[in-house]
């Protein structure tokens, strides 16, 4: 019985994964995010293409990092988000 058992095991384990083909990712397809301004209520619809979402999104976590890196470690130079 235990042997039957490890042997059922093996070959549930051995069964290759089926590989899964990631899909195309379209850079010039057009997103839109409900934005909402500081001290307003009312929200705007922001438009941009996948690779403007990732160029901003880029550009804004490379200030980010300047920012933690001055605040965290006064008078050192920053890396400016450049990871070296």
């Amino acid at each position: 019985m235990f042997l039957t058992t490890m042997i059922a095991a093996l070959a549930m384990q051995a069964a290759p994964a089926p590989i899964v083909a990631k899909p195309v990712v379209d850079p010039d397809k057009k997103i839109c995010r409900n934005e909402t301004t500081t001290g307003s209520i009312m929200g705007h619809r922001v438009c941009h293409t996948r690779a403007e979402w990732a160029a901003m999104s880029k550009v804004e976590s490379g200030g980010r990092d300047t920012f933690r890196d001055q605040t965290t470690n006064p008078g050192q130079p920053s890396l400016g988000g450049r990871g070296g």
